[in-house]
């Protein structure tokens, strides 16, 4: 399993597509792992990724997870495990060809503004 740590930094769209890329490039399975205030983070990213079908969730896990410090501090920790949906293949396929399509545009684009 790849756990990918999130962080709240980040948008959760820049963790939905590692996990596509993971799954899509043959691991079994992925998991997200949240710390505290990126727990939500997890979640949303779980959820987008369920709501296209791109995954089915194996297991969810919550803990408290010791944060050495001054003091050693005790946060929520949520884990969730997916693997690939039935329907990944097909639906990843569309994904990269609505991509293609997207960036052939922009090269035109491109073009049409150097000639001008």
């Amino acid at each position: 399993i790849n756990a990918e740590y999130m962080g709240t930094t980040r948008s959760p769209f820049v963790y939905v597509d590692r996990c596509k890329h993971l799954l899509h490039e043959g691991l079994p399975e992925v998991e997200l792992v949240g710390v505290a205030a990126a727990i939500n983070s997890v979640a949303s990213c779980v959820e987008i990724l369920k709501s296209k079908k791109l995954v089915e969730v194996v297991k969810i896990h919550t803990s408290l997870a010791k944060m050495d410090g001054q003091q050693q501090t005790a946060l929520p920790k949520f884990q969730v495990v997916m693997k690939k949906a039935p329907e990944f293949d097909a639906v990843y396929a569309e994904f990269l060809k609505e991509k293609a399509a997207k960036d052939a545009e922009k090269e035109a684009e491109k073009a049409e503004e150097t000639t001008k």
